[in-house]
């Protein structure tokens, strides 16, 4: 079968590999349809992100999937799955037994496997990393359902309250889809921060009051009209460039949440002015996805407008041309087509 690994560099390459099998009563076999391509899958690879350091630069790629399960051990048919069922998952495998396990805080795990292999024809990962897609969710659009559960997550965390203004910063897939959630909550305004003109277009389709060019001007003057030289009441910083913190916290208003939702690198340092986090009395917050979450995503990803995020597609064999192009940053999401 067919199974995409780093290749250095960043780069990857598609190789053929024995088809995995189940072994443990907890393995699920899962015969891979879609995989979408996160930046965060570029920096795990060029080694930019490992956090558990459970991966190397020649790993397997992707962590965005969804598709049907082919073969599953005894324990996992115990929990309810079965052959044929279509799934979607989360990438992380908890241990299940340590301290933030056992509190239901199974994403804090402190024995967490990441398994970022999902990029392959078969794959197999541990049922409890598992839920069931719903009929009506073709499986194109239920790859989505990881990187919408962590908006979900993000979303909370904000707490918009009713009349709040809410700033983006970034519109690729992430900001795009905080921006359709926003939508559906009570913000007063919501205005998009994106460099990329076609992205700046389709942030005001889905709703966007306001978009900004952030090459174009300082965007503290603009930002500043929006909100009644108020400063916004959320900041969302969504465009895993951790410089961009400083322009989080200066256009939030007093007592603003001002939501660090990318994963930065490991080795990133910013400095932000403490006196304007106390004077303004910020809340920095931060939010990854949780296992709960899954299901919320499931059930709000029918509402959310996949067909313009989903932007490219591409066979497995043509993995390695999928993630120059995702790369190129044009494109909203590019995703591969694994069968």
């Amino acid at each position: 079968m067919k199974a995409v690994f780093g290749a250095g560099n960043g780069k990857v390459v598609v190789t053929e590999v024995q088809m995995p099998r189940v072994i443990e009563p907890e393995d699920v076999l899962i015969k891979v349809a879609y995989v979408g391509i996160c930046r965060d899958d570029q920096r795990l690879l060029e080694g930019d992100l490992n956090v558990h350091n459970t991966i190397s630069s020649s790993a397997g790629c992707g962590h965005e999937m969804s598709g049907t399960i082919h073969d599953l051990g005894q324990t996992a048919k115990a929990n309810g799955f079965a052959v044929g069922n279509r799934v979607t998952g989360h990438f992380i495998h908890s241990c299940g037994h340590c301290h933030y396990c056992k509190k239901g805080l199974a994403i804090l795990c402190t024995c967490a496997e990441e398994r970022m292999n999902a990029m392959a024809e078969y794959i197999v990962w541990n049922h409890r990393q598992l839920f069931p897609v719903p009929d009506e969710i073709d499986l194109r659009d239920a790859c989505l359902a990881e990187p919408l559960a962590a908006c979900i997550c993000g979303i909370e965390r904000c707490d918009i309250q009713i009349g709040d203004r809410v700033a983006i910063l970034g519109g690729g897939n992430i900001g795009l889809m905080m921006l359709q959630l926003a939508v559906r909550g009570k913000a007063s305004s919501i205005t998009v921060v994106e460099p990329i003109a076609q992205k700046r277009a389709l942030a005001k389709k889905l709703g966007a009051d306001y978009v900004i060019n952030p090459l174009d001007k300082n965007i503290v003057a603009p930002s500043l009209k929006i909100t009644q030289s108020l400063g916004f009441d959320v900041v969302i910083e969504a465009t895993g460039n951790s410089a961009t913190l400083k322009t989080a916290v200066s256009i939030a208003g007093k007592r603003a949440r001002v939501l660090l939702f990318s994963l930065y690198s490991i080795q990133d340092e910013v400095s932000i002015n403490p006196f304007q986090v106390y004077i303004k009395e910020l809340h920095l917050l931060a939010a990854r996805p949780t296992f709960d979450s899954f299901n919320k995503a499931l059930i709000v990803l029918p509402t959310i407008n996949t067909n313009d995020l989903i932007t490219r597609e591409y066979p497995i064999s043509q993995a390695a041309e999928a993630f120059v192009q995702s790369a190129g940053g044009t494109d909203v999401k590019v995703v591969v087509k694994c069968t």
